[in-house]
This record gives structure tokens, C-alpha cells and sequence, in this order.
């Protein structure tokens, strides 16, 4: 599902992981071409600050991206520089929580992930 978003989608990665550990993961698993950036705990500690840069950076509008999370407070984060969310409910918190950040969809399957892109594009 990856492969087939990263020729479709700019995709990248915006966590308050250490960056160093997220890279060795991409590279373990020889999926790190298929990312155009990894932002986290070393670029900056604020999220809204990472979605800011990238909007910069790639000269985005807020519209034109989607973060997909497992965390109520990393949709309230999007929402607060308008980046549409998509949750999914096989993370951290369940569907009940991540309702309250009113995510475009919630997904419980990673199967379901570009069916659901390819719809919230059209929206």
C-alpha cells in the first residue's frame, strides 16, 4: 500500500519520535525512498510547528495535505493549521477518542488507507 501511495503522493512523516530511530526502521524495512521527509523530536518538539515547515518547505496549502494519526492530540494539532486527518483506530487511541478530533474518516484496517485517501481527495 505504501509503494503504491508513493507514486501517487508526496509522503512523509511528522512524530515526536527521535528522527534517528524512525530512519533506521524506514532503511531496515528498504522503505526509505518511498518518504520525502522524516520531522520529528530533533526538528522541532511542537507538531503544529513541523506542519507549518512542510507547508513552507513544499509550498502547500493546507488543503492539499492529509495526516493520518493514531492520537486525539495529533488531530487537534492538524486542526489548528487546518491539515485534513484521517485516524486510525488500530493505534493508540480507539474510535471513540479520536471522534472528538473529527478526523475526515477512521479507518481499522491499513487496507482501508488508500481507498480512503483516494475518497477524502474528492471531498
Amino acid at each position: 500500500e505504501l509503494i503504491k501511495l508513493s507514486k501517487r503522493y508526496k509522503l512523509g512523516i511528522v512524530t515526536s519520535a527521535k528522527e534517528e530511530g524512525i530512519n533506521q526502521f524506514l532503511s531496515s524495512n528498504g522503505i526509505s525512498d518511498l518518504f520525502s521527509f522524516v520531522y520529528g523530536y530533533e526538528t522541532d518538539k511542537i507538531k503544529t510547528n513541523k506542519f507549518n515547515m512542510i507547508l513552507k518547505e513544499y509550498s502547500l496549502k493546507p488543503e492539499e495535505c492529509l495526516f493520518i494519526t493514531d492520537t486525539l492530540g495529533d488531530l487537534k494539532e492538524a486542526n489548528k493549521v487546518s491539515i485534513k486527518t484521517i485516524a486510525i483506530d488500530f493505534g493508540f487511541h480507539e474510535k471513540e477518542r479520536l471522534q472528538k478530533g473529527n478526523p475526515l474518516n477512521i479507518i481499522s484496517n491499513i487496507k482501508e488507507l488508500v481507498q480512503v485517501i483516494e475518497e477524502s481527495g474528492k471531498k
